[in-house]
C-alpha cells in the first residue's frame, strides 16, 4: 500500500470541512440574514498563522474568510 502524497500547494490554505455550518441565530425574532458561520477548516501546520483572520473578522464572502 502506497502511502498518500500531498503536495505543498494541497493544504496551504484553509479548507472548510464537511462537518461546517451556517447558523441563524435570531431566525425566532423575524431577522432571517444574520448568520453566523461555523467553519472547520483543515490547513498544513508549517503554513499556519493566527493573525491571518482575526476572530472578529465580518465574513462578507468565503474569499473573505481566506478559505
Amino acid at each position: 500500500m502506497s502511502i498518500p502524497y500531498y503536495s505543498s500547494t494541497d493544504f496551504d490554505t484553509a479548507r472548510p470541512n464537511q462537518d461546517s455550518w451556517i447558523e441563524f441565530p435570531f431566525i425566532n425574532l423575524g431577522d432571517s440574514s444574520t448568520k453566523v458561520y461555523h467553519l472547520k477548516c483543515t490547513m498544513l501546520r508549517s503554513d499556519y498563522d493566527p493573525a491571518l483572520v482575526p476572530l472578529d473578522t465580518t465574513m462578507a464572502s468565503a474569499a473573505n474568510a481566506k478559505v
